[in-house]
């Protein structure tokens, strides 16, 4: 009987080994790509809570009588544009303008024109992918309300609800850019 030379051995051993590793990636190649998804999400939903709060502290200060007495939201504040309502918001110190620079750099919200007036379920801070509902986002969609609650959205279908995504009744809806 003869036996296996060592060459075919040793060429089986690596076939082996390579059939092992591809197995393994199989099902780690997925999990990475999950932990960046839900990075990802993280971060926008801190993005958007830093965002959320900066404003709070500003409609707070207006309504107290603070150097605006009117309201501290787009529609209050008469501003045409995201930019012009950043430039607000820093200027007023509620936000450093660097970090008002990585979230527009992310580009990851619109602003709602939203104003102080409008009921407390009316989203403000939407990311873009609730806006898009036909394009692809596999993390979710993120929506923060005037009430100060916030959510994450994991369907299209969920974000383009109604009751999920209620838009100020005014145009625009959505503060343009620039």
């Amino acid at each position: 009987m003869r036996g296996i030379s060592v060459h075919r051995r040793s060429s089986f051993v690596v076939l082996i080994a390579l059939v092992l590793c591809a197995g393994i990636a199989l099902y780690v190649v997925p999990a990475w790509n999950n932990a960046r998804v839900v990075g990802e999400m993280t971060g926008a939903l801190n993005d958007a809570r830093h965002l959320q709060i900066a404003i709070q502290m500003m409609s707070m200060d207006h309504k107290n009588g603070g150097e605006h007495s009117g309201g501290a939201l787009p529609a209050d504040l008469g501003v045409k544009s995201e930019r012009e309502y950043f430039q607000r918001i820093t200027r007023d110190s509620y936000m450093a303008a660097s970090d008002i620079e990585r979230i527009r750099g992310r580009n990851e919200f619109s602003i709602a024109n939203a104003a102080s007036t409008d009921p407390p379920d009316t989203a403000f801070i939407v990311s873009n992918g609730a806006l898009h509902p036909d394009a692809h986002h596999r993390g979710g969609f993120v929506v923060f309300t005037l009430g100060g609650s916030g959510g994450v959205y994991k369907r299209p279908t969920d974000a383009g609800n109604p009751s999920a995504l209620k838009l100020p009744n005014r145009q625009p809806q959505i503060l343009p850019k620039e």
